[in-house]
Order: structure tokens, then sequence, then C-alpha cells
């Protein structure tokens, strides 16, 4: 691993994750180098690109993940489960409306960091405006390109993955890496 890898994540105080965010970027940059040699086809360069993005969307959420828990414990991410139970039917106004009696139940749900995925990330992210909706909304395209690794919910047919895809991805988790070290140092 060189240098470069780890002075870019500098700022991350958990050492396992610094460690493993830094040898994801040494298999990118590994990989990237594969993508332009005249060695592979064009359908093993996208491959090799779709795996980046892969490699490179971990990273993303990662690196959320890690901000959201600088910010929030897992008791302030867990929602409330709210369900009404009707105790007694008390008059019927007309075929689609009744007055009732019953109960607003509330119950806290379960949450934990280590059980969160990049969608609920985004979301809780933007939910305690740790992200802003820009930011949020190309997070979600990254998501939406690595996912696309799921063959069983594709629409289409999955054919490439262009440079312009992998153009897109590295420069969000470029945005969201100075985003989170900018907040970590403010």
């Amino acid at each position: 691993m060189n240098a470069v890898h780890q002075n870019l994540f500098y700022f991350i105080d958990d050492s396992i994750l610094r460690q493993n965010l830094e040898r994801v970027s040494s298999h990118i940059t590994t990989l990237s180098l594969l993508i332009f040699s005249d060695e592979y086809s064009s359908a093993e360069r996208s491959s090799f690109r779709k795996t980046i993005i892969i490699h490179t969307a971990s990273q993303i959420e990662a690196l959320l993940l890690w901000y959201l828990k600088q910010h929030k414990t897992e008791e302030e991410c867990a929602g409330v489960e709210r369900t009404f139970r009707i105790d007694q039917h008390i008059y019927q106004l007309s075929e689609n409306e009744r007055i009732v009696r019953g109960s607003d139940i509330m119950k806290q749900q379960k949450f934990k960091f280590q059980n969160v995925n990049l969608a609920q990330l985004v979301h809780l992210c933007g939910h305690f405006e740790l992200l802003s909706d820009t930011m949020a909304e190309r997070v979600q395209e990254v998501r939406k390109l690595r996912n696309r690794q799921h063959l069983g919910g594709l629409a289409t047919v999955d054919h490439a993955y262009s440079a312009e895809d992998l153009a897109f991805v590295w420069e969000v988790s470029e945005e969201v890496l100075e985003y989170v070290k900018k907040q970590s140092n403010a």
C-alpha cells in the first residue's frame, strides 16, 4: 500500500476502517490501470469498471456510515413505528368514513449501524441534514449503478459499464470524501 492511499483517509479515527478504505483504494488503482490496457477486450474492461464502481460505492457507504456515527447514535437513528388499533366503532358517517375510538400505539424500532445499507444511509443523512439534497441524489445514482450487479432485479440486459459511469462515480466519491473530511475537521 502506498502513501497516497494512506493520506486519503487520515481523518478516519477507526484504524480498521481506515486500513480497509486504503486497501480498497489500492485495488481500485490497480484495476484502473487495467482499463487502459490493450491486452483486454472491451467486455473485460467493462467488467473492471463494474468492479471499480462496486468498490467505490462501498467506500462511499463506509464514509457516510462513519460520518453518521460521528453525529448520531443508534437510538437517534431508530424510528418509531406507529399503529392505530380500533377499540370501538362509534358511528358510520358514510361508506368511506366512520368515527371510531382507539389507541395510537408507538413502538421504538431497533436500529444497528452494522445492518444499515446505502439507501438507508442516504435517507438518514438527508433526514438529519448531514448531506445536501443534491449530494444525496448523486449518491443515490451511484447506488443504482452499483446495484446493477444484482442481475435478478434488472429489467433489461446489462451490457456495459461505460467510462462515463465510472467518471461519475469517481466524481461523487471525491465529493463525499472531501465533504466528510471537511466536516470532520470543522
